[in-house]
């Protein structure tokens, strides 16, 4: 398997439980919104019987400086090794691949929840700064307002990229949010037809 050295230049919480991780982009390294890489670390300090590789989706756009990663801290002996790796670490990458891509020219809807938001911000952001004006909807789901990662960015973004719906929900209804002023509720059948007009198009 190919694979790439590259270094890890910051790490931080992105949201509860939830790490990113930034990589040095290589030169030369290509790739289309939505692929992923496979991340393997020099060595673990944890004993982890999946082993010190990992495939993860790229959260940056094509056209960033760095590679973005984020991932759930689930405990694993992988992400705990990585959450401790020093920065400046040397860890090695494969080359981009993946069929999740975005056709820019048809408008699109997205449906996700937790961490499997990742691919499509990168789509989103790509389209962003190609100045690609085909509507996108994303529906969000998470269990709290702190567990939605880039929950902040998205509301930050439609600001300034009109071609993008976004529209979050949680699902843990108990759970009292004052500050939360989007959906409390289930992404089911019910949620989409309420968003998407005519569901025998994207939008």
């Amino acid at each position: 398997m190919e694979t790439i050295a590259v270094k890890l230049l910051s790490r931080y919480v992105i949201a509860a439980g939830t790490m990113a991780f930034e990589l040095e982009k290589p030169e030369g390294f290509g790739f289309q919104a939505g692929q992923h890489t496979i991340v393997q670390l020099p060595e673990l300090k944890y004993e982890d019987k999946k082993g010190a590789s990992r495939p993860f989706t790229i959260a940056s756009a094509p056209g960033a400086g760095t590679l973005l990663i984020v991932t759930r801290q689930t405990g694993s002996g992988f992400k705990k090794t990585w959450q401790e790796l020093p920065l400046e670490s040397e860890i090695r990458i494969t080359p981009a691949k993946g069929e999740l891509v975005l056709d820019q020219d048809k408008p699109a809807v997205f449906l996700t929840g937790g961490i499997g938001i990742t691919p499509f911000r990168s789509m989103i952001l790509d389209n962003y700064h190609e100045g690609v004006e085909t509507p996108l909807t994303l529906l969000y789901s998470n269990k709290t307002a702190e567990t939605a990662a880039f929950h902040s960015f998205f509301t930050r973004m439609i600001k300034d990229f009109p071609a993008l719906n976004y529209v979050p929900t949680l699902t843990e209804t108990n759970t009292h949010h004052n500050d939360w002023n989007g959906e409390k509720r289930m992404l089911d059948d019910a949620f989409v037809r309420d968003y998407v007009n005519d569901l025998t198009v994207p939008v």
